[in-house]
């Protein structure tokens, strides 16, 4: 049985395993030697986020209005870069992946551009993370990922602490975590809802096995029920990612009892 669904149009190999790229279509995807997509591209809608849970992953754009500082911890395709690149042109970028060889697939394969706003560092995640400024960022999204699963140590109490002090007041953070990893996934949750005091919101992604958890820098915006499906439809009328059915979402899964407080 074939392992990948299309055909194999970049193949490389790095200290950290294989590297695919596969055209299945009008869909080019990057693998990790396994079939699971780290990332996808539309070949006729390039900067559009095509996977469910990149889509899941901006849902923090509900509670930041006009970011101008934000950090990715893991460059994948550069989805979620090019999205913000074309929706947030004033938006300062910076990206940090650990594989150069992932950097490389994804300016060539998956149209990541070299504008002056996008900053790509190569290194650690967790590393970047204990360097950075405090309050310096208005988002922080971490989606780490290998060919066996979730980067454990991102999963740390001590680098969440750091992703924590980084945001900016009224900040937002978000973490592409894989519930079947149920040890690492409870130990992940715990360190947020330590590190936010237990302001963290379970987003899961619709038949998927990704879960986004959320860190709000503040309680603003936990319940201002209105103004947040507000915001919704706005965005949604600019954006085209389904941010109300993500608000939606976000009602059904977090409860009074989870979180300790009154939420939307």
């Amino acid at each position: 049985m074939a392992l990948f669904s299309g055909k194999i149009v970049h193949r490389a190999r790095d200290r950290w395993g294989s590297i695919e790229v596969v055209e299945d279509g009008a869909v080019r995807s990057l693998h990790f030697g396994t079939a699971a997509r780290q990332s996808a591209m539309s070949l006729y809608e390039p900067d559009y986020l095509l996977l469910s849970y990149t889509r899941a992953m901006v849902a923090p754009l509900l509670f930041v209005e006009a970011p101008r500082r934000v950090l990715l911890v893991g460059l994948g395709g550069g989805s979620v870069a090019k999205f913000l690149l074309r929706h947030y042109p004033q938006c300062h970028i910076e990206a940090v992946e650990l594989r150069p060889e992932v950097v490389g697939a994804a300016r060539r394969w998956f149209d990541l551009p070299t504008p002056p706003n996008l900053e790509i560092s190569i290194g650690d995640g967790a590393e970047f993370l204990f360097r950075a400024d405090d309050g310096g960022y208005d988002l922080i999204l971490i989606d780490a990922y290998d060919h066996a699963g979730m980067a454990p140590g991102l999963g740390e109490g001590d680098v969440l602490a750091a992703a924590a002090r980084a945001l900016r007041a009224g900040g937002a953070f978000s973490l592409n975590a894989w519930s079947a990893e149920h040890a690492l996934f409870d130990k992940v949750e715990r360190a947020l809802l330590h590190h936010f005091e237990r302001r963290v919101l379970r987003l899961p992604v619709t038949e998927k096995g990704n879960v986004i958890l959320i860190g709000l820098d503040n309680a603003l915006g936990l319940s201002a029920a209105g103004r947040l499906k507000r915001r919704a439809a706005e965005l949604d009328q600019r954006l085209g990612i389904g941010l109300q059915q993500q608000l939606a979402a976000l009602r059904r899964h977090n409860s009074l009892a989870r979180i300790g407080r009154s939420i939307f």
